[in-house]
């Protein structure tokens, strides 16, 4: 068990050097040079000077070889120092934690909303299958799988914020600002759940206990809710789980 959990942690660590050297990389597999786009970054209507970029080089220490240039910048990420950002000029691990804390903000809201609304909705439909409920359900999911987050969100903004003026359409100053972005990344989650809840339903329903308590004189609805919710929200839970993950 040791040497497993040896090896694996190896090969992650192979892995993650791996990915640092294509990160670092990147910007000169592009073919273009770091300082160059630095400068016009800074000032895009002004041709670059030479001695400008010469110091920006100097500074940066892109004048020195790859290989010291990424030891340099692996020591300094592995102390947690990242770097100042060169256009903002702001510390790049502040701006990551940033960026974390409001993805992070807003996947709990979306994927909050979109069990709250996707686990009824599969319940109704394996508790009237077959009928147009049922239908109305499954053709809503199939809907909500094709229509791209791209496209809706766009559309939400158009309607909600310029045509009716309910909902701001950017920034995040307070939660009415969350309510767009969950609705538009809420969309596939609801639609994937509601299957997956549906179908845990569905065979949840034709298990023999069930069969039992309807022998036993209790009536559908209290079969489904005692019974039935219970049963079928392990695997519904298991894919909010993995969905948050991948979030």
């Amino acid at each position: 068990m040791l040497m497993f959990t040896l090896r694996r942690l190896g090969f992650v660590a192979v892995v993650l050097l791996v990915v640092s050297i294509f990160a670092f990389l990147v910007p000169y597999v592009t073919g273009r040079d770091p300082a160059r786009e630095i400068l016009q970054s800074r000032v895009a209507e002004r041709a670059p000077d030479e001695e400008v970029l010469e110091a920006i080089r100097e500074e940066l220490g892109l004048n020195e070889s790859l290989f010291v240039q990424y030891q340099r910048w692996l020591a300094n990420a592995l102390e947690g120092d990242l770097g100042y950002s060169l256009v903002s000029k702001e510390p790049v691990g502040e701006l990551l934690v940033n960026a974390l804390r409001i993805t992070f903000l807003l996947t709990t809201v979306t994927l909050t909303f979109s069990l709250l609304v996707s686990l009824p909705m599969g319940v109704l439909a394996a508790a009237r299958r077959g009928g147009w409920l049922d239908n109305a359900i499954v053709a809503v999911t199939q809907t909500g799988v094709a229509i791209p987050e791209y496209w809706l969100g766009p559309l939400l903004i158009l309607l909600f914020a310029l045509t009716l003026g309910l909902l701001p359409s950017a920034g995040l100053r307070g939660p009415e600002y969350l309510i767009l972005p969950a609705l538009t990344l809420a969309l596939r989650p609801i639609a994937y759940i509601t299957r997956i809840s549906r179908a845990a339903m569905l065979d949840v329903l034709s298990s023999p206990y069930i069969t039992a308590a309807r022998a036993r004189g209790l009536s559908y609805a209290k079969t489904v809710v005692r019974h039935g919710v219970r049963n079928a929200s392990l695997p519904v839970l298991s894919v909010f789980a993995m969905w948050f993950a991948c979030s």
